[in-house]
């Protein structure tokens, strides 16, 4: 499913400083109630941090499209280590 896009909130580190995580969440839950309503096997960015945000907000599997590419060529490619984009 194609999400209409929004944004995560976090503005490249500045939802991470400590006096603008609350706007930054705020932000980005339009997105979180999205993802959080189609309850997604995984959810695609190719942005790293939106990556964390969403994750920590959905509790939700974020992976780059470059890795989602790498399973389907090769299903026992380590997409999920630490190290995956």
């Amino acid at each position: 499913t194609l999400l209409h896009s929004e944004c995560c909130g976090l503005a490249g580190t500045y939802g991470f400083k400590k006096e603008f995580c609350n706007i930054a969440s705020r932000i980005g839950e339009p997105l979180f109630r999205q993802i959080k309503t189609l309850r997604p096997d995984i959810v695609i960015t190719d942005c790293e941090t939106c990556k964390w945000q969403i994750e920590a907000n959905t509790n939700i599997r974020v992976m780059h499209p470059v890795s989602v590419l790498a399973m389907a060529i090769d299903p026992d490619a380590n997409t999920h280590g630490p190290d995956t984009f």
